[in-house]
Formats: C-alpha cells, structure tokens, sequence
C-alpha cells in the first residue's frame, strides 16, 4: 500500500489514520552504550525494563532493536500493532536478578527480546568470593506473566549475600542453620572464603 498524494488528503485526522495503517519498518542499533544507574530514561521502554528486572547498575551495551507493522487489511480494519524484537549484549556489569537479589558483578549476558518474551541466553557473573554464577531462561509478559529461571554456579560460599538473596522463610531458616558458621558475614569480591 502506498501513501496517497497529499493533494488528496483533506484533514489532518485523514493523514493520522493514514499513518496508523501504513506498514513500517524500522532498525535501531547501537554499540558501547554506557549504562549508570538512574540512566533507564536514556533507554527505550523495553530495554529500560530488562534492566530493571535484572537489578543492572552499571554496564557497556550493544542493542539492536526492530520494529515494524503490517499493512491494515483494508481501510476500515482497525490498525496492526507495532510488533518489536531485539538483542542486547550486556558487559562489565553489576547488579542482582530482582526476584533472587544475589548481587553479581563482572557480569556478561546475551538478551534476545519481543512484545512477549525476554529470553536470557545466557549470563555469567562473579559474586562472593571466587564464585561462578550462570543463569538462562525466560520471563513472560503476557496475560499471565511468569519467570523461568536455571541458575548454577561454582564454588559460592554459603554467606549473608547469598541468604539475603533467598525468600523471607528460607532467609530465616539458613540464618538459624548457618549463622554461626560464616552465613552472618559476606564475603569480599575474589576474598578468602575462609569458614564459608
């Protein structure tokens, strides 16, 4: 479908239908974009929102971001919504999954995106001590919004970071299990796991 020729359109409320039904697409890339806390206003919508689900304070970015709308099937059909999808590459940064607030740093992840899903490919982070901590999965943003997560890691010691990170029943469990042997204290970023 094609625009008409201006001449033809006759009010200002003519060309906005027109433009809601005339398909489009568009690609938004780019590289080494600084990140720093409270910059989510820098960021589109969807971006800004993986960012906050994964806790990100600061990092460097690669986005690539797609969007587009198929023709209207006919004039009077109501407008196709935009459809979006992406990627993101996430270095050099800090921060903890908002629904286990384990903090991480060194973090390095690979996002793949749409107007449903967040698909995280993968992501590898440091956390107490020497510790190791990969994780991929899935949120879901549809009507009935879900999280599937798989988290493994490599020698994490059991510290205050990692039982704070836990929900209000087992936090409280593991402090009275663990409290006198190291899980009152965390351990420092590449430090001696000492008691841990």
């Amino acid at each position: 479908e094609s625009l008409p020729q201006m001449a033809t359109i006759g009010e200002v409320d003519d060309l906005q239908s027109i433009l809601e039904r005339t398909p489009f697409k568009l690609d938004i890339a780019t590289e080494g974009f600084q990140f720093e806390q409270g910059g989510a206003a820098d960021l589109p919508g969807e971006v800004a929102e993986i960012f906050d689900l994964f806790g990100v304070e600061v990092c460097t970015v690669d986005i690539s971001l797609r969007f587009s709308r198929a023709a209207a099937e006919s004039a009077s059909a109501s407008p196709e919504p935009v459809a979006f999808d992406g990627e993101m590459t996430i270095d050099k940064a800090a921060g903890a999954f908002k629904r286990f607030p384990y903090p991480l740093r060194n973090l390095r992840a690979l996002i793949e995106f749409d107007d449903a899903m967040i698909h995280l490919k993968s992501l590898v982070a440091n956390g107490s001590g020497e510790s190791v901590v990969m994780m991929n999965g899935q949120v879901s943003s549809v009507a009935q919004p879900s999280v599937d997560m798989h988290l493994d890691s490599t020698n994490l010691p059991l510290d205050a970071a990692l039982i704070d990170a836990m929900p209000p029943g087992a936090r409280s469990m593991m402090r009275s299990l663990f409290g006198k042997h190291g899980a009152g204290t965390t351990v420092p970023f590449n430090g001696d796991v000492g008691n841990h």
